[in-house]
């Protein structure tokens, strides 16, 4: 019934060069507000638009989670249905500030060595190494990390922008390991059925998340540091650049638990 609309929709993003990632959570909450709304597109108002928000916020979904509600509906009210938009009438949600729950470098340890999966394990170790985002983890091609001056390529990442970022040494060592196991040609991590295709992002959760719970930890969610380990990561650029002797550069990191204490 509504197929067409969300269809519109698409074409619209796609004009406008939308991620992948984004069109498809777009449309599927577009399709979702519509089915739930059981009206005429050409009925529907703006007051639907609100209740169905407030209906969400009642359930106590994420802030980011209503508020990319907001903005899909807000696309096709404008662009689809060529109607205007009123952002008094129809306020998005304040986003709320919490920090993220830091791991250790004890944790990190224990997730690691209950990984026994050298494919999931070097993808856990190249994610929080170098600061990556599942999707940029796991869209790295083998051609991406350059040995020669330690760096990893991440292609179309937060923005759709590209930028390097740091391969540390036991990284690269370990990925030079699981390069000598898997032998990846393309994709750095393919999937299991279809070595043409990356690894898909579930996989990399669930691997996470059975090796958190394998390590003993809870409440914590994967790939939540890279706001703060990007920057770390320029931090530590800073410190190297610095004429500080080895024991001083020891002494910052401890603290952030970034190098075990002895």
């Amino acid at each position: 019934m509504y197929q067409s609309y969300v269809s519109q929709l698409i074409f619209e993003m796609e004009l406008r060069g939308y991620s992948p990632r984004t069109i498809h959570s777009y449309s599927k909450y577009l399709h979702r507000f519509l089915t739930l709304t059981n009206k005429p597109v050409s009925d529907i108002t703006e007051e639907d638009l609100r209740l169905y928000l407030h209906a969400l916020v009642c359930r106590q979904v994420s802030t980011s989670y209503v508020n990319s509600v907001y903005s899909s509906t807000q696309l096709f009210f404008t662009y689809v249905l060529k109607r205007p938009f009123n952002m008094h009438d129809v306020p998005r949600v304040k986003n709320s500030k919490k920090l993220p729950s830091v791991l250790s470098f004890s944790e990190v340890t224990a997730i690691l060595d209950a990984t026994v999966n050298v494919k999931h394990k070097a993808i856990l170790i190249t994610a929080y190494s170098a600061g990556l985002r599942v999707s940029e983890v796991l869209s790295l091609k083998v051609s991406d990390i350059h040995s020669e001056n330690m760096q990893i390529h991440v292609r179309s990442g937060k923005g759709d922008k590209d930028r390097y970022t740091l391969l540390s040494e036991k990284t690269l060592l370990f990925l030079r390991q699981y390069f000598k196991e898997y032998r990846p040609t393309d994709w750095l991590f393919y999937s299991a059925r279809d070595k043409s295709r990356a690894l898909h992002s579930r996989t990399a959760q669930v691997t996470f998340n059975a090796s958190k719970k394998k390590a003993g930890i809870i409440n914590l969610q994967p790939f939540i540091l890279y706001e703060l380990l990007l920057l770390l990561i320029y931090l530590l650029k800073v410190l190297i650049c610095l004429p500080l002797k080895p024991y001083l550069v020891m002494q910052i990191l401890k603290p952030l638990g970034i190098i075990p204490t002895e």
